[in-house]
């Protein structure tokens, strides 16, 4: 897929690992990195391509001139899947969670 001249040269420009046939970009590239945008009829066409370079930053995908979807590496997914939280309003806070606090908070006031 690559010769060896160019993972070198990537993972020197990012200080990435080299694992089998990708190279390992640091989180904080990803999070900071510019968007690349594709059209969707774009992106059938040259689908291994831009998966590529969804392994190096998010790939933004056009449909009727506005964007529609973004496409990134499972890695970058998995980063923000753990970031996911459970919103709900206060009213409707489950009954664990309210005993989970109040036990916090008699742990405090001992």
């Amino acid at each position: 897929m690559f010769s060896a001249e160019v993972i070198a040269a990537i993972e020197a420009s990012f200080r990435g690992t080299y694992i089998g046939k990708y190279v390992s970009i640091p989180r904080l590239f990803m999070a900071t990195a510019k968007p690349c945008v594709t059209t969707a009829g774009e992106l059938v066409r040259k689908f291994s391509h831009y998966s590529d370079i969804a392994l190096e930053g998010p790939v933004v995908i056009t449909k009727n001139g506005r964007p529609c979807n973004v496409l990134i590496s499972i890695d970058e997914y998995e980063r923000l899947k753990t970031r996911d939280q459970q919103a709900f309003l206060a009213a409707d806070t489950p009954e664990r969670f309210l005993a989970d606090l109040a036990a916090l908070a008699s742990d405090e006031r001992d």
